[in-house]
């Protein structure tokens, strides 16, 4: 087999790969719209108005907090995505700039997002 022979099979092998992902991903990114609306999937809270603090809460079968900061805001997210996730049932982890927990209690979504965003709120003054 030359050179161009092993080429041109890689660059098959390669176009197959593609389509295949794609494909993939488009089933995923359906099936994903198909399980709730997003208003139902995530919330967002803007909790200061310097720097950047943001506090995701989802819920799908599961239900995840995260917890993120800017370098220049002295908020430990660690402590808070913590906090958030015992009301979930669950642990948290990561650092004091960036951290993420969850649990299976669904339906404490709301109460631990609320939680997070007054904790964030308290630690900012």
């Amino acid at each position: 087999m030359s050179f161009d022979d092993w080429i041109l099979a890689l660059h098959v092998l390669s176009a197959f790969a593609l389509v295949g992902a794609m494909t993939l991903f488009w089933i995923l990114i359906v099936a994903m719209r198909n399980v709730d609306t997003v208003a139902e999937t995530f919330a967002f809270g803007r909790v200061a108005k310097l720097g950047n603090v943001v506090v995701i809460a989802a819920r799908n079968s599961s239900a995840s907090i995260l917890v993120a900061r800017s370098p220049d805001v002295g908020v430990d997210c660690l402590a808070i995505a913590r906090e958030a996730a015992s009301l979930l049932g669950g642990g948290a982890g990561g650092a004091a700039d960036f951290a993420q927990g969850g649990g299976t209690k669904v339906e404490g979504v709301d109460a631990a997002f609320g939680a997070a965003i007054a904790a964030v709120r308290d630690s900012l003054g």
